[in-house]
């Protein structure tokens, strides 16, 4: 058995020992999603928080952000898809 193991489509999450306020995220975590059709792989970044008392206290509210791709902090702009060159564009609405 070889010592790589692939974490792609895995989520992977901790308690966030960083936190510097109230409102700061009580877990943090990422992930490395494969596309199935086109193969690309994205990075993300998750966050979650406890909820309040008597607000489903078992679930904690998440949300998920794509990571930066270069140390500029820029995100990576979205994949233009290609529309099929037999489309009417005058649509009668």
């Amino acid at each position: 058995m070889s010592g790589d193991y692939d974490d792609t489509n895995r989520w992977q999450v901790w308690g966030n020992r960083d936190r510097r306020d109230e409102r700061d995220r009580d877990y943090r975590g990422d992930t490395l999603i494969e596309c199935p059709h086109c193969k690309q792989k994205t990075e993300y970044w998750l966050s979650g928080w406890k909820r309040k008392s008597g607000r489903s206290d078992k679930a904690p509210a998440l949300s998920g952000t794509v990571t930066a791709k270069d140390d500029s902090g820029a995100r990576p702009p979205p994949k233009q898809s290609s529309a099929p060159s037999d489309i009417d564009d005058d649509i009668p609405f």
